[in-house]
């Protein structure tokens, strides 16, 4: 019997303290809120992509394999290429970075001969970001830099030749976040050659246009 006074005591003053809360004034300045308010879900609140100050690591994918027949005998051409890049966003949207190029070609003609040419490149680029919705946005990149190239047949003895380029690249993919911090997409590039030469001898430029892929994180900014 005790014990249950003791209860009904406790519940007593701990209504008393809730209807003394409740006719408490507002703090100055308080406005309350307007009808059908409601907060944000808590996603809402979390870093969202291009936010000044943020980090983006990525890599545009190329890869291609290609294999023919001839009449004289089969052959393949194997291409694979990796765009590692860092891009940092100075104010809201805004990236500047720069992008590794590192790539591999090796063609066989079928009948005993080969040609394996290796792609070097360091391209600085500015971007900016534009979102399309909570989820899409399109991040146009405009990359200008230098790509040395070396080319050998593969067999012993032989003289290997070098050459670099001067290009000039455009790419705006369509960015995807399925998840916080993540993104993939993928759109049109085009790149041509500024200047081109090899073992300092002028040679004829490249115009590419294509679609290609990327993939990345980001992390920091406010």
């Amino acid at each position: 019997m005790k014990q249950a006074s003791l209860l009904s005591a406790l519940v007593l003053t701990m209504s008393f303290a809730g209807i003394a809360t409740a006719q408490e004034p507002p703090p100055p300045g308080y406005a309350p809120p307007p009808p059908g308010y409601a907060p944000p879900p808590p996603a809402a609140y979390g870093p969202s992509f291009g936010n000044a100050g943020q980090i983006a690591i990525s890599d545009d994918l190329r890869a291609g394999l290609i294999y023919s027949t001839l009449s004289e005998g089969d052959a393949s051409v194997t291409d694979l290429q990796l765009q590692p890049a860092i891009d940092y966003f100075v104010i809201p949207n805004l990236s500047i970075g720069g992008q590794l190029s590192i790539r591999y070609n090796t063609q066989d003609d079928g009948a005993g001969g080969n040609l394996n040419t290796t792609l070097v490149g360091v391209l600085p680029r500015i971007g900016y970001n534009i979102p399309l919705g909570s989820t899409v946005s399109i991040w146009p990149r405009l990359a200008f830099g230098y790509v040395h190239v070396s080319a050998d047949t593969g067999v012993s003895g032989a003289a290997s030749v070098s050459g670099y380029t001067v290009a000039l690249e455009v790419f705006a993919p369509i960015i995807f976040h399925p998840a916080p911090h993540f993104f993939i997409g993928g759109g049109p590039l085009l790149s041509t050659d500024l200047v081109s030469k090899v073992e300092d001898t002028d040679v004829a430029k490249t115009t590419n246009i294509g679609v290609v892929s990327t993939l990345g994180g980001y992390f920091g900014g406010m």
